[in-house]
């Protein structure tokens, strides 16, 4: 029998930093084997082993990989009650920034500028038609003889 979570698509070999842009309310430290949140210093920290599905129901395009990562575990942290529900927008914003900030070449010009601004602004207003909950859990599941079945 093995138990797993399932649409992971990637995961970090080594652990990884953000630091967050955008006026989010942190209501308090979080940490986890998987991830973490600091709220006076406002900084993300993703673990090595930490693993996420991509950027959800859209191409992971290279542009936006890295913030799916924060994405996700900001949705997270509003599921564990870290950050408000109503911070939702909030977060798709984050997105936003972090897409034009990494989703392209250190050194780019007007035209790279423009499209990754175009690109971040796109994912934000596509990201706003989902919000996150807080109490929601990512389901677990049980494999056994071929048979699987949701445990939580």
């Amino acid at each position: 029998m093995i138990i797993f979570y399932k649409d992971i698509n990637y995961m970090l070999a080594e652990p990884a930093v953000h630091q967050i842009h955008t006026p989010l309310t942190i209501l308090r430290d979080y940490e986890n084997e998987w991830y973490a949140v600091n709220k006076d210093s406002r900084t993300l920290v993703a673990k090595r082993f930490c693993g996420w599905d991509g950027a959800t129901k859209f191409p992971d395009f290279n542009w936006i990989l890295e913030g799916s990562l924060w994405h996700d575990i900001l949705h997270w942290l509003i599921a564990k009650g870290v950050i408000p529900e109503s911070e939702n927008d909030l977060i798709d914003q984050e997105l936003a920034y972090i897409i034009r900030k990494c989703g392209g070449p250190k050194a780019r010009g007007r035209t790279t500028d423009m499209l990754l601004k175009a690109r971040s602004k796109y994912v934000q207003i596509a990201t706003g038609l989902a919000n996150e909950k807080e109490g929601a859990v990512i389901p677990i599941y049980k494999l056994e003889y071929g048979k699987v079945e949701r445990i939580n």
